[in-house]
């Protein structure tokens, strides 16, 4: 039965606000900054050096060279002795003047290579999220994680859109389908964020903030993406990985078994003769109910309670193939294929 208008409408108007949202919400997340945090040590030592070696912001004072006093000639005509290297300026081959000893040193001049002060170093531990006005600080995994469920949302919305449109233009939409595009986008993100924890927990070293920045987002990105637009191969790849984990062989015995049925598969039947066929089961509860799935040809009927094929064939006819289903007082049940042929 075909659908009352409005609902395709109200799936087609979800999906594609819910993919718009996504988008925005993507966008904002991958421009969110990095906020450094410098290392404790380097920026005690830092403090360290400025509260021992404080640079003022003003000028520094003009050095004025103390004038050499002038030699006098020694008596006894004894020759003039050379005077000594002055303290307080250089040779003019140099021409740097040497700074009194109350001058301020310079930062790091004396302690050059001891205690000088490292630039401080940065790691994007917290991303600044902005969004309407809104701001907060998101971990390194956080950040990846939501990029993770919002991607495979996207694609969900994508791969919904895409189907909806199909059969809406087809005329082949069912009333019984809607729900399935509504929970479509939840779906996406919620497979996806199960494939990011599987692919993280076996092919990807390292955790917290140094372990979420060597993953690239890029590629989990993909990932994502792929997960909500393929959700049932996402999950049937799932599937397939959980039946690898916990695949084991059981050799316990005295098991519970269900219903087996211990009939011939094959029959043949003579025309015009009387035939008759008891179908048998074990392995459940009697008694047993047998039901045929395939009509059976006019001349041939089957007791439900003991499960006689009985009857006498008018004419010849080819091999056919018919299907029984056997329940047994518990409810459990087995199909049974058998094969007439009349000579």
């Amino acid at each position: 039965m075909k659908f009352k208008g409005y609902l395709k409408y109200a799936a087609f108007l979800y999906l594609l606000l819910a993919g718009l949202g996504l988008l925005i919400l993507i966008y904002s997340l991958w421009n969110a900054q990095p906020k450094s945090s410098p290392s404790p040590g380097t920026a005690e030592s830092h403090g360290a050096d400025q509260a021992s070696n404080p640079v003022t912001k003003s000028e520094p004072a003009a050095i004025t060279p103390t004038p050499k006093p002038a030699q006098t000639a020694p008596p006894n005509n004894t020759p003039a002795q050379p005077a000594p290297p002055s303290t307080g300026t250089d040779s003019a081959g140099s021409g740097a003047a040497k700074p009194p000893g109350n001058a301020p040193q310079p930062p790091g001049g004396a302690n050059k290579g001891t205690d000088s002060p490292q630039p401080p170093t940065s790691s994007p531990s917290i991303y600044m999220w902005s969004l309407w006005g809104v701001s907060m600080d998101l971990q390194p995994d956080v950040r990846l994680i939501l990029l993770i469920i919002f991607t495979g949302g996207l694609g969900a919305c994508m791969s919904g859109l895409q189907s909806l449109v199909n059969f809406i233009g087809e005329k082949k939409l069912e009333e019984s389908w809607i729900p399935f595009y509504f929970a479509k986008p939840p779906l996406g993100a919620g497979l996806a964020f199960i494939f990011y924890l599987v692919i993280r927990g076996g092919f990807l070293s390292g955790s917290g903030a140094d372990g979420a920045n060597s993953v690239n987002p890029y590629g989990v990105s993909a990932v994502a993406a792929l997960v909500g637009l393929f959700s049932d191969k996402a999950f049937l790849k799932l599937r397939e990985i959980a039946l690898t984990i916990f695949k084991a062989d059981d050799d316990r015995t005295g098991k519970l078994t269900g219903v087996k049925v211990t009939s011939p598969t094959t029959a043949t039947a003579p025309n015009g003769q009387p035939f008759s066929l008891t179908l048998n089961a074990s392995s459940g509860t009697p008694p047993y109910q047998w039901l045929a799935l395939t009509p059976l040809p006019a001349w041939l009927t089957l007791d439900p309670d003991s499960g006689v094929l009985a009857g006498t064939p008018p004419a010849a006819a080819p091999a056919a193939e018919f299907r029984f289903q056997v329940t047994d007082s518990t409810g459990k049940t087995a199909e049974f294929k058998w094969t007439l042929t009349v000579t």
